[in-house]
């Protein structure tokens, strides 16, 4: 008796040997014989047959003569693929379950590795391996199809695997892995939602999710799927369903399963033990989902079946008039704070969905007005945004005014050898400093220094002051607040330097700490940023800045260069981290009239090759109010124009070989990281914005001389080069 805990492989089979799915081909013996030769031997295949009328019954009688381990049922009635699988896991004794195609075949180890991994890992639910797609020859098609990053597991979130998972609909091949029978039986699925009982597959998938599975993935292709062309018929096979005669119509047929799928979802969501914005999060991720499925949904019947192209050519234009894909958000994984649940930023992309559904409703009523599949369509979509708009004024009822950190009081004492610095430079802006300091006092880290560089105010900022005892404070006059910091990074003895506007301050109360615990955890990594979120002059807070990361993770490290080089970023001096000794390297000697000291700051350090880290946090608020540096500053708008005309040169050096980007440690090594000049140049040299100032900037540097000489040859080559980016 084999003391290896027991599997349960479900097949379900119908008419196994039909040309129209074998083409000749005896790929079920192909199935049975893979699973018979497991080097794993303690399980049991449970077959069920709905009404076989070919030799299927005849094959696996004798397949279960052979086998004890095979137990063939001859179903009483037909049934569909998902009632003979749960019909099958009521027979199961095994403490794992699988779902087994009756055309696929298995490595002989695969049951053995993914069995080892579960038993050795009781908090996983349910364990796959990578596949190939083979054809009816066993040819493969596509080798280890999925890849690493794409794949579904531990590392992310259930909710992070869900949005990935609603967002490609994937089913392979994790539908086909091992799971714990008791996780899998909750949440099987069995009735359809409609007529068509298409994805009864992402419907199971999403429920696992929904119900918190933890899976692994084995990247070896232990496992081959079938792949067969699968064509839509001239008659339909279901009532109801239009004809290829009518293709547009059939298009909007889809679109309603793809609406009533996404209601099905949503049901599941709301079920689901999430927390409030976490389900709407997913929510949007499934709208989402949606928009972008039906989209495809219409290439596909424009590529197989649409003979006038006319058609798609109008409802493509509809969608991209109406901009019904635009702003749709790809789904990727948070590590810590996850801000895409902040109120503003949830509030935010809701808001881009509800235009979004809106635009999708009016652009059918357009396509077709008079049918009975189109005003289903507009009804669903009509209820689909009277739910976002409730969720909206929920969200609404939960942002706050007033930052939580403000209300604390938290006992703070000087630091005698402080690991980390927070510098705050102040000039009669007394009205400000008591959320400032709050939000530094409030700090949950205790060992950091708080340096303040007053300019001798004169407006109640130094008896104020007074009331915290845990700062060092320096009251003199001085040139300005370029002086001031350059004052106090002489003074700091942290081995990290934050910098803390006497207007701004603090908003996640663990911002310091968390800084300090990346830096320690990654010597290569010289400065660490979060967002920081507007404060307006009395206090309240409003938009969170930057939000192209609210729900995309902005590059980090060694990546991010390849930003920077696109889009002339720069980090936020307001909330970042950086280690004192690449601060005193990379901030100016002098001040500049041409240039902002934090412009040349953050030029300075992407170019000497230093490397940043974002954590996704809402870092600091960041207080808007008359007395700003850029408001009062008449040169702001020069420095800006310098801080560019540089990034733009150093890209010209590169593309062109004159300089070549090293990437240095915190402490200044050369680290073995390869900057790739073809990715850069795919990155930024082929953005169609970029192509023109490229070649200008270019032939000034290395051919000023003969161009000046040569008007006509310049001009000959923007307009060459206009010509290219047009077209």
């Amino acid at each position: 008796m084999d003391n290896k805990p027991l599997v349960s492989i479900v097949m379900p089979v119908y008419n196994s040997f039909r040309d129209y799915r074998t083409f000749g081909r005896p790929l079920l013996n192909q199935a049975l014989d893979s699973l018979l030769s497991q080097s794993y031997r303690n399980f049991e295949l449970i077959i069920i047959d709905s009404l076989s009328s070919d030799k299927t019954p005849e094959v696996l009688k004798e397949y279960a003569l052979k086998d004890k381990r095979i137990k063939y049922v001859l179903d009483k009635e037909k049934m569909r693929a998902e009632e003979a699988i749960f019909f099958g896991c009521s027979l199961s004794k095994g403490k794992y379950l699988m779902v087994a195609n009756d055309d696929d075949f298995w490595n002989s180890e695969y049951i053995s590795k993914l069995v080892s991994y579960l038993e050795q890992n009781p908090d996983i639910d349910m364990a796959y391996a990578n596949a190939d797609f083979v054809d009816v020859d066993n040819n493969i098609t596509c080798s280890s199809f999925l890849d690493a990053k794409d794949a579904y597991g531990e590392e992310r979130s259930p909710m992070d695997n869900f949005c990935f998972y609603i967002n490609k609909r994937n089913c392979l091949p994790i539908a086909f892995g091992i799971f714990r029978f008791e996780f899998y039986i909750k949440s099987t699925v069995k009735d359809p939602f409609d007529d068509l009982r298409a994805n009864m597959d992402n419907l199971l998938m999403a429920r696992l999710f929904l119900k918190g599975m933890k899976c692994h993935f084995i990247n070896e292709r232990l496992f081959s799927y079938r792949v067969r062309p699968r064509m839509l018929s001239d008659a339909p096979l279901i009532k109801g369903m239009p004809s290829l005669e009518t293709p547009v119509l059939l298009w909007l047929y889809y679109v309603r399963h793809q609406l009533y799928f996404l209601n099905e979802i949503e049901k599941e969501i709301e079920e689901s033990g999430f927390s409030f914005e976490q389900k709407i999060l997913m929510k949007s991720s499934s709208r989402d989902s949606f928009l972008v499925h039906s989209a495809n949904l219409l290439n596909w019947i424009k590529n197989d079946y649409m003979k006038d192209r006319k058609d798609y050519s109008r409802i493509m234009g509809l969608l991209e008039k109406k901009q019904v894909l635009k702003n749709i958000k790809s789904p990727y994984s948070y590590n810590g704070n996850d801000i895409r649940m902040h109120p503003l930023v949830l509030g935010k992309r809701i808001e881009e969905c509800l235009v979004r559904i809106k635009s999708f409703g009016n652009a059918v009523s357009e396509i077709r007005e008079k049918d009975k599949i189109s005003s289903d369509i507009v009804e669903l979509i009509k209820k689909e945004e009277s739910e976002i708009i409730k969720e909206k004024d929920a969200l609404d009822n939960l942002k706050k005014e007033r930052p939580e950190i403000l209300s604390e009081n938290r006992q703070r004492s000087l630091a005698g050898h402080p690991k980390a610095t927070v510098i705050t430079m102040s000039y009669n802006t007394g009205k400000f400093l008591e959320d400032t300091m709050k939000s530094v006092q409030n700090q949950t880290y205790d060992n950091f220094e708080h340096l303040i560089i007053d300019g001798a105010s004169t407006d109640g900022t130094l008896e104020m002051l007074k009331r915290y005892p845990f700062i060092r404070l320096v009251s003199e006059k001085d040139e300005g607040s370029y002086y001031a910091f350059k004052k106090g990074m002489a003074m700091a003895k942290g081995e990290y330097i934050f910098q803390c506007s006497i207007s701004d301050g603090y908003l996640d109360k663990d911002w310091i700490k968390k800084c300090i615990e990346a830096m320690d955890a990654n010597p290569d990594i010289s400065l660490v940023w979060g967002l920081p979120e507007y404060m307006s002059e009395e206090g309240k807070l409003q938009e969170i800045s930057y939000f192209q990361f609210h729900n995309e993770m902005p590059p980090q490290k060694q990546e991010y260069i390849y930003y920077w080089l696109s889009t002339n970023f720069w980090l936020p001096e307001g909330n970042f981290c950086v280690r004192k000794k690449v601060l005193e390297e990379c901030f100016p000697e002098e001040p500049k009239e041409d240039m902002e000291p934090w412009f040349e700051f953050n030029y300075r350090f992407n170019e000497s090759g230093y490397l940043p880290l974002f954590i996704p946090s809402v870092a600091n608020f960041g207080r808007t109010h008359g007395n700003q540096l850029g408001q009062r500053n008449s040169s702001y708008k020069k420095q800006l124009k310098r801080y560019l005309k540089q990034i733009k040169l150093y890209k010209l050096k590169i593309i062109f070989g004159i300089k070549r980007h090293r990437y240095k440690d915190a402490k200044g090594n050369i680290l073995p990281l390869i900057f790739s000049k073809k990715k850069f140049v795919g990155k930024y040299m082929f953005r169609t914005d970029s192509l023109v100032v490229n070649f200008k900037m270019f032939v000034s540097v290395r051919f000023g001389f003969l161009i000046r000489k040569m008007p006509r040859l310049y001009n000959f080559g923007k307009n060459l080069l206009n010509k290219i980016t047009k077209s």
